[in-house]
């Protein structure tokens, strides 16, 4: 038996047509949240990700963030748990959210941003799991790479005739971007597709 957090995750600029519900478990640090979020949102982890709240930005080794506006202290996720995102809740006025546990970054050219919110303040005992994490529910089929613009004409409905070369792999009309998302087989995979994910960031595979 191992203890979750439950987390709703949402696309800050779509949150009904991409979005994530997800179990994790309870003792993993910021960093391996970050690394989850980037699988269950399918990337290709070319990119680098942020972790933030109101008080701190959680970065990984390679990244060099600099807040200008806040001048929030940055501090490595893997030195704190999911716990620390409590303190100090994330809240943007200008991006009119109230009050979020966290905010995801993923690819700081394009900035997909994720609003993350916790589903009950208490972790919940979880008989019969222990992985590190579960996906509960999920609409939406991946990050579009390099090209945040073309999947924001897609979800809002406008063409999207005119698309460079090298992102043609990722076009939502290509790898089903509405498609019903299969549940069961995204967590037989997780594991596989995290091990890559870790690695991509981490530079070893000594998780696991």
């Amino acid at each position: 038996m191992a203890t979750y957090y439950e987390v709703n995750l949402f696309f800050l600029e779509e949150p009904t047509r991409f979005y994530r519900r997800f179990l994790i478990r309870k003792d993993v640090n910021i960093e391996e949240l970050g690394c989850v979020i980037t699988t269950f949102l399918n990337t290709a982890a070319y990119h680098l990700f942020s972790i933030e709240n109101n008080k701190y930005v959680y970065e990984n080794r390679f990244t060099e963030l600099y807040d200008f506006n806040n001048k929030r202290k940055q501090v490595y996720q893997k030195d704190y748990k999911i716990d620390h995102l409590f303190k100090y809740r994330y809240k943007n006025k200008d991006s009119n959210i109230d009050e979020s546990l966290f905010l995801y970054t993923y690819d700081f050219g394009d900035d997909y941003m994720f609003v993350g919110y916790i589903e009950y303040e208490n972790p919940i005992d979880k008989k019969g799991l222990s992985k590190i994490a579960y996906l509960l529910e999920a609409k939406g089929g991946a990050i579009f790479e390099d090209s945040k613009s073309l999947l924001i004409d897609y979800l809002k409905g406008r063409s999207i005739t005119s698309i460079r070369k090298e992102v043609k792999e990722w076009l939502p009309i290509n790898f089903g971007f509405d498609n019903e998302i299969d549940i069961e087989k995204e967590n037989k995979e997780f594991t596989y597709k995290y091990r890559r994910v870790h690695k991509a960031y981490k530079g070893n595979d000594n998780y696991f």
